[in-house]
């Protein structure tokens, strides 16, 4: 257990005046109080910080220690309680967020640059990766705000929806080369639902993976064969200049959400955010 305030400053005064009466005058409370707060420290620490002598006190080697590190620990934990407090008050903070890199591409904020401008005191971050790992991240405090696709109802997540998009099958009728070849992300929940719902029909002889999906359109986009794309990164890179294969091909609807922890909404700096992503006036792909 961590020592609490008070009784790190009892301490020091002792340690300052080397007399645990003079000590409790100065600090304003009763003797025996501050005898009990001496001994709830030493109980914490498992040693004794003060000799009781007749003539006063003097510092055990663990107190000596101690009081090197007490100030220190007392300035840290003010510098805690003004960034919090501050937090709370001001818009202001340093707050990261994960979201897929192809999903940063058409969903952050349209009004982010006027965001940072009105905001000077925020700061930013962005992590890159699957939903999923985006979730569990979320969850244990190591990302602030996500933006994912098809999140599981969690009891520590406050999830708002923000729009839906269509994975399916996209080609560039002017520049493609082969309707043979498939490029896609296997890493994907909705390549491998869309894969096993075109089993039967399946015409593709040869394939490409990657885990990038800007790889992917614009590999589409130059014509090396159909692409698996997310609607709005096949319209966003893809110039739209990509069209749908055919409407008869089988597409996978995402519901992409904000994802972030109540207790994040203390902070008026991350409630500004949130709110600047909920106003964003995002389109369906559907």
């Amino acid at each position: 257990m961590f020592p609490h305030a008070d009784e790190l400053n009892y301490f020091i005064e002792v340690a300052k005046t080397k007399n645990i009466s003079r000590a409790a005058e100065r600090l304003g409370i009763r003797q025996p109080s501050l005898s009990a707060a001496i001994k709830r420290l030493e109980r914490q620490l498992g040693t004794e910080v003060i000799i009781r002598e007749k003539t006063g006190v003097q510092l055990s080697r663990a107190g000596l220690r101690l009081l090197k590190s007490a100030q220190q620990l007392l300035d840290d934990w003010d510098e805690v309680k003004y960034s919090a407090l501050r937090e709370n008050k001001e818009a202001v903070g340093h707050f990261t967020i994960g979201c897929h890199s192809s999903i940063s591409l058409h969903m952050l904020p349209e009004r982010l640059a006027g965001f940072i401008a009105q905001n000077p005191g925020i700061e930013l971050s962005f992590q890159h990766a699957l939903s999923r790992e985006i979730v569990e991240s979320v969850i244990s405090w190591k990302i602030d705000i996500g933006i994912v696709v098809n999140p599981v109802s969690h009891p520590d997540l406050i999830i708002k929806h923000l729009c839906h998009d269509m994975v399916s099958f996209w080609h560039n009728p002017e520049k493609i080369q082969s309707r043979d070849v498939l490029i896609y992300d296997p890493a994907l929940m909705q390549t491998d639902w869309l894969l096993k719902n075109m089993e039967k029909n399946n015409k593709y002889k040869q394939y490409i993976t990657s885990s990038s999906h800007e790889l992917i359109t614009n590999m589409t986009l130059e014509g090396v064969g159909v692409g698996i794309i997310p609607g709005r990164v096949a319209q966003t890179i893809g110039r739209n200049q990509l069209q749908w294969v055919s409407k008869d091909q089988p597409g996978f609807k995402d519901e992409i959400c904000l994802v972030y922890r109540r207790e994040i909404t203390h902070s008026l700096g991350a409630e500004k955010l949130i709110k600047e992503f909920k106003l964003t006036n995002y389109k369906n792909f559907d």
